[in-house]
């Protein structure tokens, strides 16, 4: 090779060279993980950074206007907190019990096309996690939040192992008594026994010709049934509660209890709004009922002076809470975590009472949190945390087929309770129902 004709070779390696340099300067960097990219970074719920592209989260709930519009707002918010996860929210019925909404889930699950997460009722969450619906929430329960939530309440939410559900809210009946007529009959003695709660009433009806003893809801069995569970025999540990024995409406002790109901029927009221009973006992025309906390809480009359609340008989986990679920066909389960994370904190739940006035699920939320703006008159009072961690949810522990039992046997009750009572009817229903069972 002649000496200029290596030159040519050389020279044009060089101008090669130059050019691929050129071209690899003008490249981007790929950015090292953590460093900006142009993307969102998502916080999932166990605190761990990661980028991701935009998720997409459906949420369905069942609830009332106001508190659905407060709903919005918070999830608004944590939109702006992490804005690489877009969250739909949908707002199925108004009634958190309604047979409609669990029947629509129920199917959605069974097609495979539920929403992300559900505001599920507690009732259901055990039947949902056992047919394969839904993903377990347990790294939800790291740190402090264990203690933080009563074991009872974790109990109902728990299936094979693990936890379903993170708990938002419970809105337990509370047995309350008209003050004065209490204090007219027994001194202020709350009854300790089912003999003392008959004497009580009988001496009560002698005595006052017009008043009502007693107000039921037409056609609510969760009334019902917490009467009938009221003043039990210690026998009631070894009772099942479960679809097999008609949720206890079969049992002996609870069909005597019924035709006693019958006996007084003409002395029950039917009243079906909370102002409407608010008025009777104003009017001292109602000796005893049991209310919703989030009515009792609602009324603004100096209660003290008005009722008394009987503290040893509130049952806080029966049929009254609710919890957030996510569905097992969730293709954004991280984010779906990071999200019932936030809509269940301390805060979140505080702010929550103040417009649906459902107790809390987090015992924390019990006390102000520094710079919420929330004051102490403004949450519930104390004593429901001992409440809450002093009442075990068994013996009744819904599981898998009891809300089809429940509601069907809400069906069955309304029978013989809208119209008119007629319990004694409704007992001979339940016997025949005991003597089929028995062939």
């Amino acid at each position: 090779m002649t000496r200029r004709a290596y030159m040519m070779l050389v020279l044009g390696i060089l101008v090669m060279s130059a050019l691929l340099l050129a071209e690899l300067v003008r490249m981007p960097r790929m950015p090292a993980p953590g460093e900006p990219d142009g993307r969102a970074t998502v916080y999932p719920a166990d605190g761990q950074r990661s980028s991701s592209e935009s998720k997409q989260l459906r949420v369905t709930v069942h609830m009332k206007e106001a508190e659905y519009r407060s709903l919005e707002e918070a999830n608004r918010l944590f939109m702006m907190k992490y804005p690489a996860v877009q969250v739909h929210l949908s707002n199925e019925a108004e009634q958190s019990n309604s047979p409609e909404v669990y029947s629509l889930w129920k199917r959605e699950a069974e097609l495979g096309i539920s929403q992300d997460i559900m505001l599920m009722d507690n009732s259901w969450v055990r039947e949902f996690a056992a047919l394969g619906y839904l993903s377990p929430v347990d790294s939800l329960t790291t740190g402090d939040v264990p203690g933080d939530l009563s074991e009872s309440l974790l109990d109902v939410l728990r299936w094979n192992g693990y936890l379903w559900a993170m708990p938002m809210d419970l809105d337990p009946y509370v047995p309350i008594w008209n003050k004065k007529l209490l204090a007219l009959e027994s001194g202020g003695q709350l009854p300790g026994s089912w003999e003392q709660y008959t004497q009580l009433l009988e001496e009560t009806a002698a005595r006052h010709k017009t008043i009502n003893l007693l107000q039921l809801t037409p056609g609510r069995l969760e009334e019902l049934m917490l009467w009938l569970r009221q003043y039990e025999a210690e026998t009631k540990t070894t009772r099942s509660y479960g679809p097999a024995d008609g949720l206890g409406l079969l049992h002996s002790e609870t069909q005597d209890k019924l035709l006693y109901l019958a006996s007084i029927s003409q002395r029950i009221s039917r009243l079906d709004a909370p102002m409407q009973l608010l008025s009777a006992l104003q009017e001292g025309e109602l000796l005893s009922a049991f209310v919703p906390w989030s009515n009792y809480s609602s009324w603004t009359t100096q209660l003290d002076e008005l009722v008394q609340l009987d503290l040893s008989r509130i049952e806080p986990y029966r049929h009254s809470g609710r919890s957030y679920a996510i569905s097992s066909r969730s293709v954004a389960v991280e984010e779906a975590l990071l999200w019932v994370q936030e809509m269940t904190d301390t805060l979140k739940q505080q702010q929550a009472y103040q417009v649906n006035r459902m107790l809390p699920a987090r015992l924390s939320a019990y006390q102000p949190v520094a710079g919420s703006g929330i004051e102490e008159a403004q949450l519930p009072p104390t004593w429901w945390v001992n409440v809450l961690k002093g009442r075990a949810a068994k013996p009744e522990v819904p599981g898998p087929g009891w809300a089809d039992a429940w509601m069907k046997r809400e069906v069955q009750y309304r029978a013989y309770s809208v119209e008119s009572w007629d319990f004694t009817a409704f007992t001979n229903a339940l016997l025949d129902e005991k003597a089929e069972d028995a062939d």
